[in-house]
């Protein structure tokens, strides 16, 4: 349509690339979330993130735990505002360690909690999406 503005694509690979720090084959990407993980990956849905968490900010968190390969939050089309939720792709050297990461990131999410933006938020499992 002509005389609409074209809103900015917020988020994904564009959004990522180029911040100091950050791995340029780290991707923003929903499609990949549709797909079955390798079994040397674990996928992770974390709710109740504050509204102005960054696919940056997924990435810096969870890179403790293993190689995060993609994140993405969840926006609003129209204004661009987080939804309050994403996702996480985490890489392993192999199926075993992915086992054993995803029950430890499991537990802490009963005990003390994930903070991200000084907010808990809920992470549970996505592999079965």
């Amino acid at each position: 349509m002509t005389g609409m503005p074209v809103m900015p694509q917020l988020g994904g690979m564009n959004q990522i690339m180029g911040i100091p720090g950050m791995l340029p084959n780290v991707m923003s990407s929903a499609a990949q979330f549709h797909q079955p993980a390798e079994k040397n990956q674990i996928k992770l849905f974390v709710g109740g993130l504050a509204f102005s968490t960054t696919e940056n900010e997924l990435l810096t968190y969870f890179q403790d735990y293993g190689k995060v390969e993609n994140t993405i939050v969840m926006r609003d089309k129209a204004t661009g505002r987080g939804r309050g939720f994403g996702f996480v792709l985490v890489s392993f050297t192999d199926e075993q360690a992915a086992v054993d990461a995803k029950h430890r990131i499991l537990q802490v999410n009963r005990q003390p909690g994930h903070f991200i933006l000084e907010k808990r938020v809920d992470v549970k499992s996505a592999d079965d999406y």
